[in-house]
């Protein structure tokens, strides 16, 4: 019996050490509270979770009553701006990683449920966005159980077998111990820091602004991530916005129009330069009113220009500059 439990212990004692490990460190931030989030900037984060959670412990403090909703491509709507076309400063960005129509609709709600007022909104849609209607998966993306009302259990699980997958947990020691990041943990660790707000939950990219700056000529010079476009061909995105698509989005208009919300939906200006479908743009017209719609989808002034974005998926900060000074002066 005692040969037995010495390898029992023997198989289980990597485990127990990298629950140790995850227990004192909490490398994710969704074990104990914080009053600030993304205290490492170099962890991919929860950004849903940690959202929700200043969301809730600060609300109190500040009174948010201006929100922004989408996914990372939504953080180059900095609150500092949009507050020069509204009249409040009290403004939350409520976005998160490969957000989704679903997690969009179940924080308005969260946010209603909480009998917290919706004087302004801004949301950034695109086809990814717009397509899923179901929680996501994954450490990163899963919602923040509070938004939408799945097992906590469930939730922390998916933390801990991100945690012990042995590609992020060594390179997540080498990393707390010598201040190393590998390119090979999985997207769990990122190259560039974020630079984040804990009152507004801006994020910003500060390493790429300065390269830019410094040599915009070699930070565009890489075709695998800059592709050449073909500017004379109009394509579309596939139609996503079926049944259940439009329940959530009278959904979310419903909850607007209760809270005599003044509200925009803008959509994203990708760099992929695929048009939003034409009968998805005219759901949302009739949804949301035709003029509160703005599409910069397809190709563009903001879409032509490669220097506008960090990569094909994200913009820069100036590009929202100019759809908030177009949109608000229309």
């Amino acid at each position: 019996m005692a040969v037995l439990m010495k390898k029992i212990i023997l198989i289980l004692l990597p485990l127990i050490i990298m629950l140790a490990v995850y227990l004192a460190c909490d490398p994710f931030e969704v074990l104990y509270s914080y009053k600030t989030h993304y205290n490492d900037p170099r962890i991919s984060y929860n950004w849903d979770y940690n959202q929700t959670d200043n969301l809730m412990r600060n609300y109190d403090k500040f009174r948010y009553d201006s929100f922004i909703f989408g996914s990372s491509r939504s953080k180059a709507f900095l609150t500092r701006d949009w507050t020069e076309h509204i009249d409040s400063r009290k403004v939350f960005h409520y976005a998160a990683l490969a957000e989704t129509l679903y997690g969009v609709e179940k924080k308005i709600k969260f946010i209603d449920r909480r009998n917290i007022h919706m004087e302004n909104c801004l949301l950034i849609f695109d086809t990814s966005l717009l397509a899923v209607t179901w929680n996501s998966t994954g450490h990163m993306f899963v919602k923040h159980p509070a938004i939408s009302g799945e097992s906590w259990t469930d939730f922390h699980l998916t933390f801990f077998r991100a945690f012990i997958d042995p590609t992020f947990f060594l390179t997540y020691l080498d990393h707390k111990i010598f201040g190393r990041v590998h390119a090979l943990a999985d997207n769990r660790l990122v190259i560039s820091a974020m630079r984040y707000d804990p009152v507004t939950g801006d994020m910003e990219l500060p390493d790429h602004e300065r390269v830019i700056r410094e040599n915009a000529t070699k930070f565009y010079a890489n075709p695998a991530i800059f592709y050449p476009r073909d500017f004379n061909v109009k394509k579309y995105s596939p139609p996503v916005i079926g049944q259940t698509q439009q329940c959530l989005l009278r959904e979310i208009k419903q909850i607007l129009t209760a809270h005599k919300t003044h509200y925009k939906v803008v959509i994203s200006p990708n760099y992929d330069l695929n048009y939003l479908d034409r009968g998805d743009l005219e759901k949302l017209q009739e949804i949301f009113g035709r003029e509160n719609v703005y599409d910069f989808s397809g190709i563009n002034e903001y879409t032509r220009d490669v220097h506008n974005y960090y990569e094909s998926s994200h913009f820069r900060p100036v590009v929202a500059r100019r759809i908030l000074d177009e949109i608000y002066t229309r």
